[in-house]
């Protein structure tokens, strides 16, 4: 959602409809129809510009489709962020998320939130299997690491986690191992890290 398409009308003319448009429609169906919209497991939202409204649509989608268990973001707007964050954090049953700061214009946008608010997001989803960030979506310079859990209460609490990938950030010690204790069946693991973190591997 969040693509231009190039439809036909019935006299067989195309026509070009914004992306836009199209994830309103998308949203009107879905809240017209809550049986549809529980059948829903997978939700691609983009946007072009950040818009502000583009992402409190997403948010609203997030809200009514409540039984999604993959998500993909490309984009978002920043004033918009901590609603999006809040309704993704209720997404219990999520098994992917992957997160771009650029939208589809490849316009740059804020972070999706610190290296330490990803170990402490990831505890709400024990069903994860996939976790994608790219482009630098993890804030360094907003990190809270006196709010991290002990490791002794993070053991085995994301079993499924297969995938693991943050690019162009680079994680400390102390939340790699954490990671490793939260999942320890990982088995794809692409990431950067500085030399003092080679020893957490």
């Amino acid at each position: 959602l969040g693509s231009s398409r190039t439809v036909e009308d019935e006299d067989e003319e195309e026509f070009e409809i914004e992306g836009e448009e199209i994830c309103y429609m998308f949203h009107e169906t879905m809240s017209e129809n809550p049986r549809l919209a529980s059948l829903v497991r997978e939700l691609r939202l983009a946007t072009d510009k950040h818009a502000r409204e583009e992402t409190e649509t997403h948010v609203e989608l997030l809200e009514l489709c409540e039984n999604v268990e993959r998500v993909e973001i490309m984009g978002y707007n920043g004033f918009v962020l901590d609603d999006l964050l809040d309704a993704l954090a209720k997404k219990t049953d999520l098994k992917s998320l992957t997160v771009s700061r650029y939208g589809l214009r490849c316009m740059e946008g804020d972070c999706f939130f610190s290296r330490s608010d990803l170990i402490h997001y990831m505890l709400k989803w024990p069903a994860i299997e996939k976790i994608y960030m790219e482009n630098n979506s993890l804030a360094w310079y907003d990190d809270k690491d006196k709010t991290l859990p002990k490791p002794s209460a993070v053991a085995g609490r994301c079993p499924a986690l297969k995938e693991f990938t943050v690019r162009e950030d680079c994680l400390e010690p102390t939340h790699l191992d954490l990671l490793g204790r939260m999942a320890p069946a990982i088995q794809h693991l692409e990431i950067s890290v500085r030399s003092e973190s080679a020893a957490a591997l």
